[in-house]
């Protein structure tokens, strides 16, 4: 159980930061895309929740 929620969260995270640094909006309009960072930890949080839904 445990270790479906770190795959989940990592998985999750690894995209984030794949989308705040590959797709950036130099603007900011948008958190998720124009920061990897906080990218990573919006979309690990949302991996997180899927992981422990499924």
């Amino acid at each position: 159980m445990i270790l479906k929620l770190i795959a989940g969260l990592a998985v999750g995270a690894i995209f984030g930061f794949f989308l705040g640094s590959h797709l950036s909006q130099t603007g900011g309009s948008c958190p998720l895309t124009c920061n990897p960072h906080i990218g990573a930890f919006y979309w690990g949080a949302a991996g997180l929740l899927v992981a422990w839904l499924i």
